[in-house]
């Protein structure tokens, strides 16, 4: 708990559970974790019973979680999180405040391109590259892709600085590493940075690149497509084709932006109104909580 500003890194999808629990998914496709000895983890792919929470709502955007080994999630002084408190008091460590992702950083939904007849494209919904890649070209155009600094940047601007689909596409089964055949789960399957092994679905030139720290690193051997990170630097991480997020298309410009019908209910799960629909809690409640919870205070 070390930033004063939330970039990629800061966000989290929920999940809801059919046990009424929640699940957090951080902006690496990664769950976040509550372990025995009180450490909290964001590394499992999967979310079984340890990334699994009760959500207990306190009041307009403040919430606490309880992990399966019945310990709530605490914020340290230090700057550390914990799952090590058996008790969660009011105005407590436990006491989370929630911030919906579009309240502070708000993507622009479409930028015409400087002497060209194209324009980016924030699409907002959290699908596959083939379900992305199949609107884009029915709109008339692609996954964008990218050929300079200045349009990497542009990206960032367009999405908000959420990560999103770029129309990167890796070449077969190109690696220079153990045949996939022989690998074992979480083994890399070695694949370069540059045009000999990736290709842009649009057919611009693969002429410029903006990589992570060890990336492309073909992770579990499944990682065909590219994934730009927005706040996280703008650089490029290889993601499977399955990952679920939005994506900034290269369309004419005369297409429609039909993405702001959708775009008033976003598609990051609404965090708050969860909560109070699990808890059957409504505005005027919650309203009166407060002013209960004031009176106490003041006594």
């Amino acid at each position: 708990w070390d930033d004063d500003v939330a970039h990629v890194g800061e966000y989290f999808r929920v999940e809801q559970r059919q046990n009424g629990k929640i699940a957090l998914k951080g902006a690496f496709d990664m769950y976040v974790s509550a372990q025995l000895d009180g450490s909290v983890e964001i590394n499992r792919r999967e979310a079984l019973e340890w990334e699994e929470f009760t959500v207990e709502y306190r009041r307009n955007d403040v919430v606490c979680l309880k992990s399966c080994h019945g310990k709530y999630l605490s914020a340290q002084q230090d700057g550390t999180a914990q799952w090590n408190r058996d008790h969660a008091p009011r105005g407590g460590w436990e006491e989370i405040q929630i911030e919906q992702y579009r309240k502070t950083s708000e993507p622009i939904l479409s930028v015409p391109i400087l002497n060209s007849d194209q324009k980016y494209m924030f699409a907002p919904e959290h699908k596959g590259w083939h379900w992305h890649n199949d609107r884009a070209r029915a709109m008339g155009g692609h996954i964008a892709s990218i050929t300079s600094a200045e349009e990497n940047e542009q990206i960032t601007r367009i999405s908000g600085g959420a990560p999103v689909w770029l129309g990167g596409i890796r070449k077969g089964p190109r690696y220079r590493g153990k045949p996939i055949a022989e690998r074992k789960g979480g083994e890399i399957g070695e694949v370069g940075p540059g045009a000999e092994d990736w290709y842009w679905s649009d057919g611009r030139p693969w002429s410029y690149t903006n990589w992570g720290p060890g990336e492309p690193n073909n992770w579990d051997a499944g990682e065909n497509r590219v994934q730009h990170l927005g706040k996280f630097g703008a650089v490029w991480n290889d993601v499977g084709e399955d990952w679920k997020g939005p994506a900034v298309y290269l369309v004419p410009l005369t297409t429609l932006e039909s993405s702001k019908t959708s775009s008033s209910s976003s598609p990051e799960i609404d965090m708050l109104a969860q909560f109070k629909s699990k808890l059957k809690v409504s505005d005027s409640h919650l309203r009166r909580i407060d002013e209960l919870s004031s009176k106490y205070k003041k006594k």
